[in-house]
């Protein structure tokens, strides 16, 4: 919770969430349904640290316990080197072998979990005997202080947080191989080379700390060792039995590419000799997904398994699928005369269909077995460029292309699987669709599940495509001055993309067709989900001006230079189906991006000698409009007079521009060794506010994506040549 000043009132953000400790409990019966907790009825407060009472339920400030940064370590070797063959062959090898660990902490397991259930529509009640016993000795009795007869009650859901169990840590390891064997000779006049190159990476996700086994977690309270209802001493230590410490998901890839190529001069013209380069390459790619037994959870592709991922993704799925593509290019570079240089690149690329080897299953169970995934996608692109020198200070240039991009295999052959929750959305179907009976109370949260698309024939993805162009100038009248402005403009076509979370919730149209019922296994009830899938959705157009400016001077103290560098948008377009077309520049679009107007970096630069230089930065990013929220977003609330959190509140506000100031020194002053000093965001600039709620990760107050929440910083590091 974040307390702000807008139009001279005060506010606070209030992205909370309704799972908490002890847990909320929704109790459901034929004329009412109420959330209530044990603590703020028997206590008349929220008891747990970080938690925040509203409405008879209390509130869990999730953000304030996430890790700002996460722990980065990185290991890496390398090695090349070259062996003479002959007068003009020459056979070269490289090696990098690189271990990349990620610390990732969390808040607490956040889990819906159902005490009993009775399903709207097939009437059959659906009771866990491991909950029952806490819920009838702690919750029941205090249904009559709510007006409630507990006998009347036909659902009880209750909205867990884990923080007896601590905060969830991920360790996210990589270890990669890349390794590339090569040879460059002199055939018929030609300049010729080939080479082979097999990198492959190991992703593993190993649960640290926070999340707990399903099975474990029940048999605590089934047995009174544990009750989620109540506020208890100790309860770290009982669920330390049912805190994961194992690998949750291992993912492997690999890519295996042959090329060769060959370059010569081919013709002459006024300006000198045209040169000619070809090449081709083969490419097979290979990629697996094991995620472990309880990250999978019970189900078809888990057979006799019971247990689930408290505070995880329990519904995942393997995937083994490999994909081979090939292409060919060719370029040609033309002085048509000593002022004027012409290219042409063309290029074709070929991908054949996704092949899957292992069977996969929808959200009811139904077998998808492997086989061709997708269809084939080939497509020629090609550029032209033009550069033109009329006099020696002043280059003219510009140039005009195509390009294209093919679905990777994740976005065809990904099987369905947990994406974890959605942001605080008001039921996103209505009564009477037979779906509404599904809804929660309020803004809720609701459960999301991403696939890829593995349709073929007319629904299959196809390729994405550009349009790209580029005009304009470099000027250096003297060797202190020197300026370049370039317009450049991009349009893509078929991008492959998802509905986002607002799209979905809020559009009508949308909701009917993506939200569906799904059967959770943790929560064992059914659920209304989002599905997401990508296909060839949105079309955009960006256009904007790039800037690089420099001066040198000599001073009594050294040289001194100012290069300042830019961008300014001048468009930036986004349409899509069923949403219209989007202006992002300075505002959030529905996926939670911006487009800045403005991005600078000026660097002043003054080198004392060949020993020392120095150097400040000024990083600059234009103001934009914030996240434009309703009160039925209930993300913040108006602070009342005497401090207390009131009502919730509609917001539409401006973020601020962000600069920050870098300062760096270099020193050589012993031979081959160089040592840089500095320090970022000298001026210890905060973040500006935000009050984004989604697109960013679980910050508040600022946009982690758009700005650095450490502060001043200082770093020191050495290099040595030898």
């Amino acid at each position: 919770m974040q307390k702000f000043t807008h139009d001279g009132k005060q506010y606070a953000t209030w992205q909370t969430s309704i799972n908490s400790t002890p847990a909320n409990v929704e109790v459901v019966t034929a004329n009412d349904d109420i959330v209530l907790n044990t603590d703020l009825l028997n206590k008349k407060s929220c008891t747990q640290a970080n938690t925040f009472s509203r409405s008879g339920a209390c509130r869990f400030d999730y953000a304030a316990t996430v890790q700002l940064l996460p722990e980065l370590k990185r290991d890496s070797i390398f090695a090349n080197g070259t062996l003479k063959l002959g007068k003009d062959t020459t056979a070269y090898s490289e090696v990098v072998l690189s271990k990349f660990t990620n610390t990732a902490r969390y808040a607490p397991a956040a889990q819906p979990l159902t005490v009993f259930s009775t399903d709207p529509v097939t009437g059959v009640k659906t009771v866990n005997n491991n909950y029952i016993g806490a819920y009838n000795s702690s919750v029941a009795p205090l249904l009559a202080s709510q007006g409630i007869n507990a006998a009347d009650a036909t659902d009880a859901f209750l909205y867990y947080r884990g923080a007896d169990a601590g905060g969830r840590t991920d360790e996210y390891r990589t270890d990669a191989a890349h390794i590339v064997f090569g040879i460059d000779s002199n055939y018929a006049g030609w300049d010729v080379g080939a080479s082979y190159t097999h990198s492959q990476n190991k992703q593993t996700d190993k649960a640290l700390a926070g999340y707990m086994s399903g099975d474990k977690f029940e048999e605590l309270i089934r047995t009174g060792k544990y009750n989620p209802f109540v506020s208890s001493t100790g309860a770290a230590s009982v669920l330390a039995a049912a805190v994961l410490h194992q690998d949750l998901d291992v993912t492997k890839s690999k890519i295996d590419v042959v090329s060769a190529h060959a370059s010569r001069e081919v013709f002459e013209l006024p300006g000198g000799p045209a040169s000619l380069g070809v090449g081709a390459d083969f490419t097979k790619q290979k990629y697996e997904d094991t995620p472990s037994q309880i990250a999978m959870g019970p189900g078809p592709g888990n057979p006799g398994w019971t247990d689930v991922e408290i505070g995880g993704g329990t519904g995942s799925q393997a995937l083994d699928a490999s994909r081979n593509n090939w292409g060919a290019f060719a370029e040609l570079l033309m002085p048509v005369a000593k002022d004027l240089e012409a290219t042409t690149a063309v290029r074709y690329d070929s991908y054949d269909a996704v092949q899957k080897h292992n069977t996969s299953y929808d959200s009811t169970g139904k077998a998808a077995p492997g086989g061709k995934l997708g269809e084939d996608v080939a497509k020629a692109t090609y550029k032209l460029a033009l550069r033109y020198t009329p006099t020696q200070s002043l280059l003219l240039r510009g140039s005009y292309g195509t390009g294209f991009k093919a679905p990777t295999m994740n976005n065809i052959a990904d099987p369905l699987k947990n994406a974890g929750s959605s942001n605080a959305f008001p039921c996103p179907v209505k009564s009477p669709d037979p779906r509404a009976v599904y809804c929660r109370p309020g803004s809720s949260e609701y459960g999301l599940l991403d696939s890829g698309n593995p349709a073929t024939g007319a629904g299959a993805l196809k390729a994405e495509t550009s349009k790209q162009a580029t005009v304009g100038f470099r000027l250096e009248p003297t060797t202190a001055f020197s300026v370049g402005l370039d317009w450049w403009d991009v349009k893509l076509k078929n991008q492959i993309r998802t509905f986002s979370q607002d799209q979905l919730f809020t559009n009508p149209t949308l909701a009917n067709q993506w939200i569906a019922v799904y059967a959770d296994p943790i929560q064992k009830s059914n659920v209304l989900v989002a599905v997401r899938a990508p296909m060839n959705l949105a079309s955009s157009h960006f256009q904007g001006v790039d800037w690089d400016t420099t001066l040198r001077a000599a001073t009594p103290i050294g040289k001194a230079s100012v290069n300042w560098t830019g961008t300014f948008m001048l468009k930036a377009e986004q349409e899509t189906p069923g949403v219209g077309t989007e202006k992002s520049i300075g505002r959030f679009d529905s996926y939670d991006d911006v487009v800045f107007r403005v991005v600078s970096r000026m660097i002043f630069t003054l080198k004392t000698s060949t020993k020392l230089s120095n150097s400040l930065t000024v990083n600059y990013r234009s103001g934009y409009h914030d996240k434009v929220l309703t009160a039925d977003d209930a993300q913040v609330r108006v602070v009342n007079a005497d401090g207390s959190i009131g009502a919730t509140a509609g917001m539409d506000r401006n973020v601020k521009s962000y600069t920050t100031v870098d300062y760096q020194a270099k020193l050589n002053y012993i031979k081959n060794l160089t040592l840089t000093a500095g320090i970022r965001n000298l001026l210890d600039q905060d973040p500006p506010f935000s009050v984004r709620n989604s697109g960013g990760g679980n910050q508040v107050g600022y946009d982690g994506r758009y700005a650095d929440p450490l502060g001043r910083t200082f770093y020191i590091t050495a290099q040595y040549k030898f």
